[in-house]
């Protein structure tokens, strides 16, 4: 397999009915493990095998989070689906074995996805503190018409009317 996005999040507004959560395809990103997913909640981290389950791990197209009956996002509901792997090194290589490719794809895989993990968490440990961001993205508030951070995942306080507000790649929402 190659790692041919740089997605490692989705994030979505539950619905109150929908349990299922898409992780991969299109615009997803595969897992190799289901604890290799983190899932939050109205930014409230949810147990894996309690409040949710995963399809697809190891797949090339990756598969879903599905809800458990007491536990399907409400109604806005802010729900975030994070590639979190352990920070470790598995593959073992056996001197004057053959060459084993696929072990070594999957290990060089891994790295690229730890890379894209780092990455994420640099830029989203600060949030926008003025009208423009660290990367200049940009998206007028809707409530007061302040600007603030606006890329996938960004957030941001808002000094206007004193209030966290995340942008989920869709819309601006409220983180609490």
């Amino acid at each position: 397999m190659t790692v041919s996005t740089t997605a490692s999040r989705v994030d979505y507004l539950g619905d109150g009915t929908n349990p299922t959560f898409p992780y991969g395809g299109a615009s997803g990103f595969k897992i190799f493990n289901a604890v290799d997913l983190k899932v939050y909640v109205d930014t409230v981290l949810q147990t894996l095998n309690v409040d949710y389950s995963v399809t697809g791990a190891g797949e090339e197209g990756g598969g879903n989070v599905v809800f458990a009956a007491g536990s399907i996002p409400a109604l806005l509901a802010a729900v975030a689906i994070v590639r979190e792997l352990d920070i470790t090194q598995e593959t073992d290589y056996v001197e004057l074995d053959k060459f084993p490719a696929e072990t070594h794809e999957a290990a060089l895989d891994k790295l690229t996805m730890l890379i894209q993990q780092m990455a994420y968490a640099i830029t989203q440990t600060t949030p926008a503190t003025s009208n423009t961001d660290y990367l200049g993205k940009l998206a007028a508030d809707p409530i007061t018409a302040a600007w603030g951070a606006a890329e996938g995942g960004r957030w941001w306080y808002n000094t206007v009317d004193a209030q966290f507000k995340g942008w989920n790649g869709t819309d601006i929402v409220l983180l609490g």
